[in-house]
């Protein structure tokens, strides 16, 4: 499931997205669904998810999270753990200190998960 997210980053160009971002309509509408539960948890507004292609990934996982919610999984004791890799997102939204990093991290692209982790799982989840 996470080798599209992977390529997106690794092979976008501007003449063909080999992910192809959301329509104009449901990226809105989806950044919407988080900007209301962020204001919901009272996060600042410091963790703004930028529009894009990684937009259709992230949707991808708030739902099969929201499937995984609903199933008999969590009664029975199972937990979901999800794997987002920053090779997701344009090397643009990406800031240019990236490379500093020792670990080879890319801040930038950590910000944008923790954002939207902390906006579409609850506390609970997240301990």
């Amino acid at each position: 499931m996470n080798e599209p997210a992977h390529l997106a980053g690794m092979f976008y160009n501007t003449s063909q997205d080999y992910l192809p971002p959301l329509s104009m309509e449901d990226a809105a509408q989806y950044l919407s669904k988080i900007g209301q539960f962020n204001q919901a948890h009272h996060s600042s507004l410091e963790n703004i998810i930028p529009d894009g292609p990684h937009l259709r990934v992230l949707s991808w996982l708030d739902t099969a999270m929201d499937m995984f919610r609903r199933s008999k999984l969590p009664s029975m004791g199972l937990q979901l753990h999800v794997n987002v890799h920053e090779s997701l997102f344009r090397a643009e939204l990406l800031e240019s200190d990236d490379d500093l990093d020792m670990g080879g991290r890319h801040p930038a692209a950590t910000k944008i998960v923790a954002a939207w982790w902390s906006q579409v799982t609850t506390q609970e989840e997240r301990s």
